[in-house]
């Protein structure tokens, strides 16, 4: 009994291990074959269509990408050109620049248009005048002494006639000018620059006269010279003429300067007749 019950029991488990190591069949092939092919298709499938899809996104993306960089090409609005309103051209006033003339400096005498010519020509357009200068107002009003300002002679007439215009009578009973006694000076000289000037040499008497090194002031380092034997000059010349000398050329070496030959000179004196120094006759 022991031995057939054995049996059995073997002969069950191997029907039953039989039937364990077995599927059912699908499409009449092996189950390791059926399932090796169906993998490989799924993996191709998939392989196939993923590289696809992930080719057709990755183009997509940089289409995409390119239009987005090409594209957009917003600049300023530059389209509203409107400009400030110039369309009202109906004011065409302008100055008037039709009358070209100037007025006429050639005849320093010449009052006739108006101007007041300041410069001169020569020395006859220069004089000395007691009106030394134009009155605008009654507050300017001013003594009259002796004609000793170098002015035109258009210059002094228009001065004059200002003075007495708001000055006459003068002075007024608040007023006071003192008496002046008068000697006639030597007539102004126009310089180079066209004005009237006092002649460096003007004087009234012989002891207003002297003998000085130069006979002009420097105006430049170039300007400065040795002394020369000495010319006459009148005395505040001829400080004026020592004192820029002094100035301008202070860098001079006039140590280096030669003694001139000079002679022992004339007296200097005041010229009667023209009121300016000069050498008089030796006194024997």
């Amino acid at each position: 009994m022991c031995r057939v019950g054995t049996w059995l029991i073997v002969a069950v488990m191997g029907t039953c291990i039989a039937a364990c190591g077995e599927d059912e069949p699908v499409d009449g092939t092996a189950d390791g074959t059926t399932d090796v092919a169906v993998d490989t298709t799924d993996v191709a499938v998939d392989t196939t269509a993923d590289v696809a899809a992930e080719t057709v996104a990755d183009s997509a993306v940089e289409v995409d990408t390119a239009v987005v960089e090409t594209t957009d090409t917003t600049v300023p609005d530059t389209s509203d050109t409107t400009v400030p309103d110039t369309s009202d051209t109906s004011d065409t006033t302008v100055p008037d620049t039709s009358d070209t003339s100037v007025p006429d400096t050639s005849d320093a005498s010449d009052t006739s248009d108006g101007v007041i010519a300041s410069g001169c020509g020569s020395a006859d357009d220069c004089m000395n005048c007691a009106f030394g200068s134009k009155v605008t107002s009654p507050d300017e009003c001013y003594c009259l002494f002796c004609a000793s300002t170098p002015l035109t002679r258009s210059e002094c007439a228009d001065n004059q006639a200002s003075w007495n215009a708001l000055c006459d009578p003068w002075p007024r009973p608040d007023q006071q000018c003192p008496v002046a006694i008068c000697l006639p000076g030597a007539s102004p000289l126009c310089d180079a620059g066209g004005q009237c000037v006092a002649d460096p040499n003007s004087c009234f008497f012989s002891e207003d006269c002297g003998t000085c090194r130069f006979d002009k002031p420097p105006t430049t380092a170039a300007d400065c010279r040795c002394p020369t034997c000495g010319v006459p000059l009148a005395n505040d010349s001829c400080e004026a003429v020592e004192l820029a000398v002094s100035d301008v050329c202070a860098g001079f070496d006039y140590d280096a300067c030669p003694l001139p030959p000079c002679m022992f000179p004339p007296p200097i004196v005041c010229s009667e007749s023209i009121r300016t120094c000069g050498y008089g006759e030796r006194v024997p």
